[in-house]
């Protein structure tokens, strides 16, 4: 499956959970392996976006030869963990730049991906190209009860992604004004010198935050109801969606809360935000344009590390402990590095990917894959942020 380099990470990354969310389409794939049998029967087949090659070994029994490719390595991999039939080579792929010869196969099999590929023309030209005149082009797609009432209103959930745009702009207007506000009018200083510890005031405006976001969140829980009261209903999915988009939306306002202690400025603190949001939502295309190269993903770590003994530095004001860390980093990074550098290929998207924060939401509203490490993530996050707001504060009480 030939697709842009975020689509390919998102493929590589649930290659170990795909079989298992293919699972509820069972029924209409062993329809379509019946279908197929006659089809391929004694033929050489090629198949592209083969994915864990579900499709591939269900018929080779009855075709010739099968090339079954996918463009995300992982997918592969997956595929070739049970293949014992000689008649079966998986390998990578780009649909784009196929390796074969003109009119090399008497079948191409391409199922669910040319609506989601770009330029499919493109990939047709190069299947017309491998395919034998007079052979056969199979190229499925499912779709899901669309015009029902129950699929318009599951088409709601699935869309629900991009309502993220409105916390691009709502977060910074709900968190600008928790502790910058303080901070101009001087009140931080009866904060610090309040009956109660400084974490159940920081908790307590963040719980205030979140309570906003909230309450938009329990009223779409009423979807799912709506749905199955009309018939078919899928709760597991749309009750997990409205959950991570719940969670999602604590942390960004964990991110606001603590950019917004670190300025005297409401304007300061929304723009901040604002931007960072913006970053994390258009994170997917950021990350195609990061280098992929050994030295690169060195570079990157080292100016990773900077960063860390910066901030070590700052919060600390101890020179040695920051310089000392650095140090010992850049020292670990140069040597392995120099021991094995093939460790740093990618390193830089391999790093940043995690910071694809929508992507855990979109797994589970657009494909019904959940990622429990993205949740965890999200968790790991709200309190890293949370901590980071007491720290910035804390230290003014001593400054």
């Amino acid at each position: 499956m030939c697709l842009k380099r975020e689509h390919k990470n998102f493929w590589d990354r649930n290659a170990g959970r795909y079989d298992r969310f293919m699972r509820k389409d069972r029924a209409a794939y062993e329809k379509m392996y019946e279908l197929i049998r006659p089809v391929v029967k004694a033929k050489t087949v090629l198949e592209l976006a083969t994915g864990t090659g579900s499709i591939a070994k269900h018929i080779v029994n009855a075709a010739a030869h099968i090339e079954a490719t996918d463009a995300a390595p992982e997918m592969i991999a997956e595929a070739k963990r049970d293949t014992r039939s000689a008649k079966l080579h998986f390998s990578v792929q780009d649909m784009f730049r196929l390796p074969y010869a003109d009119k090399s196969f008497d079948v191409v099999i391409v199922s669910n991906a040319l609506h989601i590929v770009p330029q499919p023309e493109k990939a047709l030209q190069e299947i017309k190209r491998v395919l034998k005149d007079g052979g056969v082009l199979i190229a499925p797609t499912f779709t899901h009860a669309g015009n029902s009432f129950s699929g318009k209103v599951k088409a709601f959930f699935m869309k629900l992604a991009g309502s993220l745009i409105v916390f691009i702009v709502g977060i910074p207007l709900i968190t600008m004004r928790s502790f910058s506000e303080e901070r101009k009018n001087k009140t931080d200083q009866l904060l610090l010198t309040a009956p109660v510890s400084l974490w159940k005031v920081v908790l307590g405006k963040y719980l205030a935050m979140i309570t906003v976001i909230g309450i938009p969140s329990v009223i779409f829980c009423i979807y799912p109801l709506i749905i199955k009261s009309q018939g078919t209903a899928y709760l597991g999915v749309d009750y997990i969606s409205i959950l991570v988009f719940f969670l999602l939306g604590c942390v960004f306002a964990a991110i606001g809360m603590f950019l917004s202690s670190l300025t005297e400025s409401q304007i300061i603190a929304f723009i901040s935000t604002f931007g960072i949001l913006l970053v994390l939502y258009l994170w997917n295309g950021i990350l195609t344009l990061l280098p992929s190269s050994a030295v690169s993903g060195l570079v990157g770590v080292l100016v990773i590390l900077t960063i860390v003994a910066f901030y070590i530095f700052h919060m600390t004001s101890n020179l040695m402990l920051a310089g000392g860390l650095e140090v010992i980093g850049v020292a670990a990074a140069v040597i392995a590095y120099f021991v094995k550098s093939s460790l740093f290929e990618n390193l830089l998207s391999k790093m940043f990917g995690r910071l694809a924060l929508s992507d855990v939401f979109t797994d589970i509203t657009s494909n019904s894959i959940v990622d429990v490490t993205g949740i965890a993530l999200y968790l790991s996050l709200i309190a890293v942020f949370v901590f980071l707001t007491v720290q910035s504060i804390q230290k003014r009480r001593w400054s």
